[in-house]
């Protein structure tokens, strides 16, 4: 009877493959202008999933949970790749980002669109309940809106404002608001990306205090 070919032989096989593959790209990527290995960089920098730790700091696992939980909500469930959440050596910041085809305010204003009012109720909603300071950063890309009704400083400031608002009709204290800050285009999510739309962004950062008592959901 015939001798069946051992399985190892297409694991191997399988192998070969990947490793053919592999140096493939490494040619490619060779030959690619820094400027092109830079955006690359940046597009799987903007891919991180939820939960991403954003410095090699230890960590508690209570904070770990907390922000497990938030990220297992309905807000970002249904938010797509508008919501991205890291966790801080003392909170957690959450990105509100324009995505090119689902942008969260009107172009050039800080009027709050219905996707954006839709994510963020959801989000302020989930958050509702936790007891942590809250401080809201707003972003722009790197367009300038100098000669009309908004400054990327006030445009900053404004959706931040809004956001703020937002928050307070959901549920959470006005008391838990630490501060509402405007950046402009100068703390770009991708700097070398300057004009992406994930640039146009309202941070929502939760102030957690070292060893403080954290509801675990």
């Amino acid at each position: 009877p015939a001798r069946p070919m051992g399985t190892w032989k297409l694991a191997y096989a399988d192998f070969l493959t990947a490793l053919a593959a592999f140096f493939l790209v490494m040619w490619l990527v060779k030959g690619m202008p820094q400027s092109g290995r830079e955006d690359i960089a940046d597009y799987f920098a903007a891919a991180a999933p939820a939960g991403t730790l954003a410095t090699d700091t230890e960590v508690p696992d209570p904070l770990i949970h907390l922000s497990a939980a938030i990220a297992a909500s309905p807000a970002f469930a249904d938010a797509g790749d508008t919501l991205d959440l890291v966790i801080l050596p003392d909170g957690i910041r959450i990105d509100l980002m324009d995505q090119s085809d689902a942008p969260l305010f009107a172009r050039g204003d800080t009027a709050i669109n219905a996707h954006g009012q839709t994510v963020s109720e959801a989000l302020f909603t989930a958050l509702s309940d936790l007891p942590y300071a809250i401080t809201m950063e707003g972003h722009t890309d790197a367009f300038p809106y100098a000669s009309g009704q908004h400054s990327n400083w006030s445009l900053s400031t404004g959706r931040a404002e809004t956001m703020r608002r937002l928050a307070i009709a959901a549920g959470i204290d006005p008391a838990r608001i630490r501060a509402i800050i405007g950046y402009g285009d100068r703390k770009p999510r991708l700097p070398r990306q300057p004009h992406h739309p994930t640039n146009r962004r309202v941070t929502v950062i939760l102030h957690v205090p070292p060893h403080s008592s954290i509801p675990v959901t």
